[in-house]
């Protein structure tokens, strides 16, 4: 199992992605990611009783024994309204207690389920905040996945300048903290926002970074994906 400095984190296809997209365009998109809590810690959040069930493309990193697991996938159970109940649920529950992580968490989470739902402004609102907070803890980590979703929702609203330097500070904070799965999903996202536009060499170099990545973390279904990509850029290029 591959490790890196950082928590235990699972990476997972994006739910309403595979709902919405047939099965050749799935890997076209970038997505915003979600912190879960951990199997074995979800006794922190009030009421959290959905199931997470199986998840695909999926690559556990065994480390530090974080209390939460980023994810592109919200629990199946649960609608987008049951989830922004939920989140709403624990933000009001962390403020009560004054745990700051946990607001963090709750808010970043309610601007991907915003994002997700295409209310892309909203989203950053909430994504600022977010960063506010962890920014105000040190949490580096947490920084990192914020980044990753404010970048997709500037690719989204087609500020494409936007989302590049999002990206960018994302890679060079999990690059200090030696955080390679991640890293190697900001870099497939950042492949994407070149490849919009039509910046193929760059999409190209993006591509070919988390290539590197995948391959020193054994990630196999990942590879996969990211190799598709790679290859489906250059013949772009080419023509």
């Amino acid at each position: 199992m591959p490790k890196s400095l950082e928590g235990i984190y699972q990476i997972a296809t994006f739910s309403a992605i595979r709902k919405l997209l047939i099965a050749e365009t799935i890997a076209l998109s970038a997505f915003p990611f979600f912190l879960i809590p951990s199997a074995f810690a979800g006794n922190r959040l009030t009421n959290f009783s959905a199931s997470l069930g199986q998840v695909s493309n999926s690559q556990v990193l065994d480390l530090k024994g974080n209390s939460f697991t980023i994810s592109s996938e919200l629990p199946r159970k649960n609608t987008y309204e049951e989830n922004l109940k939920l989140w709403q649920n624990q933000l009001e529950s962390a403020r009560a207690s004054g745990d700051r992580e946990l607001q963090g968490v709750a808010i970043t989470n309610l601007g991907a389920i915003y994002t997700s739902l295409g209310e892309y402004n909203r989203g950053l609102e909430l994504y600022q905040q977010g960063m506010l907070i962890f920014q105000e803890l040190g949490d580096r980590s947490k920084e990192i996945w914020v980044l990753n979703n404010i970048g997709t929702a500037y690719k989204e609203l087609e500020q494409y300048d936007r989302a590049v330097e999002a990206y960018l500070r994302a890679i060079a904070i999990a690059r200090s903290q030696g955080t390679l799965v991640r890293e190697g999903w900001v870099w497939r996202n950042l492949g994407h926002t070149y490849r919009s536009m039509r910046q193929y060499d760059r999409a190209i170099e993006a591509f070919g970074q988390a290539v590197r990545v995948f391959q020193n973390t054994n990630a196999q279904d990942e590879l996969a994906d990211v190799t598709r990509l790679l290859q489906e850029v250059q013949r772009e290029r080419d023509r």
